[in-house]
C-alpha cells in the first residue's frame, strides 16, 4: 500500500489574532498528478473546514508550480504576493507564491475535477 496524496490544514500562527486563519497544503505523488485527486482532496478538506471557525485559508506554493497555482485558483484562492528566495532546498533558494481564500468563497462543483 502506498500514499497517493494528502491535504491538510494547520493554524497559521499561535497568536490569538490568527485564530480564524489556517494554512492549507496539498501534496501528490508523481504518479497521482493530473487525475483529479488534488481536487477531490481539497474538496474534502474544505468541506471539513466549513464546519470550523475559519475566516481565511492561506497557501504558500514553491515556484514554479503551475499545476498547484491552477488548483488553488479553481478553489477561489487569489494571489497575494511572492516571497523571493525565502527558503533553501538542495542548496538552492526558493521563492513562494502566497495565495488566500476567504471562507465565503464557493467550492468548485463536482463536475470540475
Amino acid at each position: 500500500m502506498s500514499v497517493l496524496g494528502y491535504a491538510c490544514s494547520q493554524r497559521y500562527r499561535d497568536q490569538d489574532a490568527f485564530r480564524e486563519t489556517v494554512e492549507v497544503s496539498v501534496g501528490l505523488g508523481e504518479d497521482s498528478r493530473g487525475h483529479g485527486l488534488g481536487t477531490a482532496l481539497y474538496r474534502a478538506l474544505f468541506g471539513l473546514l466549513a464546519e470550523e471557525p475559519v475566516h481565511v485559508a492561506l497557501a504558500g506554493i514553491a515556484l514554479p508550480n503551475d499545476a498547484s497555482v491552477a488548483l488553488h485558483r479553481k478553489f477561489g484562492f487569489a494571489e497575494i504576493g511572492i516571497f523571493h528566495e525565502y527558503a533553501v532546498k538542495n542548496g538552492q533558494y526558493l521563492s513562494s507564491l502566497w495565495m488566500q481564500r476567504l471562507h465565503s468563497t464557493r467550492l468548485p462543483g463536482p463536475d470540475q475535477s
